[in-house]
């Protein structure tokens, strides 16, 4: 939507159109006849790239494609033929986000920051030798407790630092985690393997399937920028690819072993689910879908979403079998982004957020009122997960530094 400063003459460039993005985040050109906004995936071949939106028609254009690089808070730079931007190169592996200039609209790159830094939303000087930008470092800890005791933590002792993705528990309780391109199993008490490495494709998101299997999304293996699910055995071995479109994230698997269920974030983030064994997935939700969960006997997926009458939080179940859904009142504080089914599958663990820390909080499906289960002081919660019987919960927890950097080009 463009409108005067004042709110009038109102109008859409474009409207009910699918856009795929990581940062919905437009930036009008100097001379106000061009705004930019970053995509992802625009062709088969592509993994980023920006569409470029004719203010006065609405005519959109895709330029700056590439088949390395996500692009994200694009600025424009004084002479109108170049954007600054913060980028992922995810063919390299290089997931910090870091800064560089990207001409317009050929899409050239020139970095201009390298480090272990993560760089977001920058600006930039009316004379274009000047910028700022948000510089952060995230701290964090895994840490393991007993179920009856979840605020008891233990340190998980790690040999890498890098940052850990999406992990998960296996079967005989110990956690699997995509890590520096490998994926580590970890025993909560020391010591850990890596079953599986690859270094030219990314892996960011792991789950443990049973006894027998670990299932994975990994960037480009197929041959193009697509990110897929693979399954490999538990040692390692024996590689296959469970899904073929573009964009396949957040796997869970039921515990029977049987299904690994997935969103599809190119067909509207619908949840799917396939089978261990491949073949065509079978869509158990239509609409749009954010984290979610799996109950333990397999019979319902779980979220958290704003009902549109009236914007109130609900929980959301859909059943696995004939789809059918309903809804169960949930506290308004609950954090969207973290949800879990109790071990026995009686209730539905939450995140709430005061004060910049997160604790877990329990909703009984019985209508009993929730109540706290963990009383931390300190630290945001990233993700947790209960051991496969649900003895132990697992914890991601840590902070993000932040600073204001001032960056100067002294080449003039």
């Amino acid at each position: 939507m463009v409108a005067r400063s004042d709110g009038t003459f109102e109008r859409a460039l474009f409207s009910k159109t699918p856009l795929a993005s990581d940062s919905y985040a437009p930036a009008w050109s100097p001379d106000g006849k061009t705004i930019v906004i970053p995509i992802v995936q625009p062709t088969k071949d592509t993994i980023g790239g920006i569409l470029a939106v004719d203010v006065a028609t609405g005519k959109r254009e895709i330029v700056a494609t590439s088949s390395e690089r996500i692009y994200y808070d694009p600025v424009w730079m004084p002479n109108s033929r170049d954007l600054l931007v913060a980028s992922r190169a995810y063919a390299s592996g290089m997931l910090n986000p870091q800064l560089g200039l990207l001409s317009y609209p050929k899409g050239e790159w020139r970095t201009i920051t390298n480090d272990a830094n993560d760089y977001l939303r920058p600006s930039v000087a009316s004379d274009g030798r000047s910028l700022t930008a948000n510089q952060n470092r995230l701290h964090f800890e895994l840490s393991v407790a007993p179920t009856h005791s979840p605020d008891s933590l233990q340190p998980v002792p790690l040999s890498s630092r890098q940052n850990v993705w999406r992990w998960d528990w296996t079967t005989d309780g110990r956690l699997v985690i995509p890590q520096s391109g490998a994926i580590r199993i970890v025993n909560p008490s020391g010591g850990e393997t890596v079953v599986f490495s690859d270094s030219k494709h990314v892996i960011d998101q792991v789950a443990s399937c049973g006894e027998k299997y670990l299932v994975f999304r990994q960037f480009g293996r197929s041959g193009n920028v697509a990110e897929n699910l693979w399954r490999v055995d538990s040692n390692g071995s024996n590689p296959k690819q469970l899904t073929f479109g573009l964009n396949e994230a957040d796997p869970e698997c039921s515990r029977d072993g049987k299904w690994v269920y997935f969103v599809d974030r190119q067909n509207n983030h619908a949840l799917k689910r396939v089978s261990m064994e491949g073949g065509m997935p079978e869509t158990i939700l239509a609409e749009a879908l954010g984290i979610y969960d799996i109950s333990p006997d397999g019979k319902q997926a779980a979220t958290l979403e704003l009902r549109d009458s009236d914007h109130k939080l609900m929980l959301k179940f859909c059943s696995t079998d004939d789809k059918k859904i309903t809804h169960h009142d949930v506290d308004q504080k609950a954090a969207p982004g973290l949800i879990s089914f109790t071990p026995d599958g009686h209730g539905i663990v939450y995140s709430v957020l005061e004060k910049s820390v997160n604790n877990l909080w329990v909703q009984p499906l019985d209508g009993a009122p929730a109540r706290p289960l963990t009383h931390f002081a300190a630290e945001r919660i990233f993700r947790f997960a209960y051991s496969r019987d649900g003895t132990k919960i697992a914890f991601e927890r840590g902070h993000v530094e932040s600073d204001a950097v001032l960056l100067r080009d002294a080449s003039r």
